[in-house]
């Protein structure tokens, strides 16, 4: 039989294991006075508890209520790089008389505003024209006597709703702006400035334009119906698998080197497409153009030095209308239009034929 020794230090350890009592200070449950600072998805937060207010630090801040304006003042004035503003789903409301809701009241950046409305202010909903680097996310802003949003560059928004403002719904140079809806503002649904991006937005009953785009930008899969003019592009955009409807103008409007690719233009008023100078028109259906208009184009070209290849026109005034030269119009199908094809001296035109006649490659079929 083995025999076992317990050491004397044993019994230390064996003391060591039995609860013993201690007496501590117990913290106070009882808040501190003031706004309660929570951690959340920003870390440390900071409630705003009335407005107007104007922020001078960096940090996160959030809504626990819904908060009213002041006339003759903004509502959140930013005076700080580096803040974040959860709206936490309640919404700053505007009077009668009121400034902008939220606001840069010094040039600054790397804004976050996100979950919540902006509602009836007097002049913008949101006002970011001195910031950059800039985001807008899951926000309803609507009824303000101006703009309902305007960015500076580097600004993205995203699943955001612009309606019924005085002027335009969503303004912002260099922005990407994704999955938002701009409908029934004063003037423009969308103004997306130089070199953004624009994917998956409506713009609707718009008064004025309802996506207007200035230079080198790129927009996808959007749709424009119910506005004044649908699309309209300015120099060397691209535009890819939108829709233009129902509008009381042209459907696309294209101007000096746009691409215009698998578009839908469809019930618009005028034009279904219209380019100026050295625009590439490919792969678009054009159908039942000219509503309001004894001889609206299904495409319509104007100026020199288009390419329009490979679209297919249908029940417009006229289907392919080509007033200007030196342009390249060939492999377009076009079908029960008024006139299918009108087409000035002095192009480049691939053949007229129908579908049962053996032709050139280049072949405009005309039945």
């Amino acid at each position: 039989m083995r025999n076992f020794t317990i050491a004397a230090g044993c019994g230390a350890i064996i003391a060591c294991l039995i609860p013993v009592a201690v007496a501590t200070a117990q913290p106070s449950l009882d808040p501190p006075p003031g706004p309660i600072s929570l951690s959340g998805r920003f870390g440390p937060r900071t409630e705003i508890t009335s407005i107007p207010i104007t922020i001078t630090n960096a940090g996160s801040y959030y809504l626990s209520q819904n908060l009213t304006g002041v006339s003759g003042m903004h509502g959140i004035s930013v005076d700080a790089s580096d803040v974040t503003i959860d709206l936490n789903g309640f919404a700053l409301e505007g009077v009668a008389g009121s400034l902008d809701g939220i606001r840069f009241a010094s040039t600054q950046r790397n804004l976050a505003v996100y979950n919540g409305s902006v509602v009836s202010w007097g002049s913008r909903g949101i006002n970011l024209t001195n910031g950059s680097n800039c985001t807008l996310e899951s926000l309803r802003v609507a009824q303000c006597g101006n703009d309902g949003i305007r960015t500076a560059n580097g600004t993205s928004i995203r699943h955001c709703v612009s309606e019924a403002n005085g002027s335009d719904g969503i303004v912002g140079p260099g922005t990407t702006i994704m999955s938002c809806v701009a409908r029934n503002n004063g003037e423009d649904g969308i103004e997306i400035g130089t070199g953004g991006v624009m994917f998956n937005c409506t713009a609707e009953g718009n008064a004025n334009r309802g996506i207007a785009s200035a230079s080198r930008n790129t927009i996808t899969s959007c749709t424009s119906r119910s506005n004044g003019e649908g699309i309209v592009l300015f120099d060397g955009c691209t535009l890819i698998g939108s829709t233009a409807s129902d509008n009381t103008a042209s459907g696309i409007v294209a101007i000096d080197g746009s691409h215009v690719r698998n578009n839908t233009s469809q019930f618009n008023g005028v034009h279904g497409i219209q380019v100026d100078n050295d625009c590439l028109v490919i792969g678009n259906l054009c159908d039942r153009n000219g509503q309001d208009s004894a001889n609206g184009a299904g495409i319509f070209a104007n100026a020199n030095s288009n390419r329009i290849d490979g679209n297919h026109v249908t029940g417009n005034d006229v289907g392919i209308f080509v007033s200007s030269t030196v342009s390249a119009i060939v492999r377009n199908s076009a079908s029960g239009n008024t006139t299918n094809y009108s087409i000035t001296a002095g192009n480049q035109v691939g053949p007229m034929t129908d579908a049962s006649v053996i032709a050139s490659p280049w072949a405009n079929l005309d039945y």
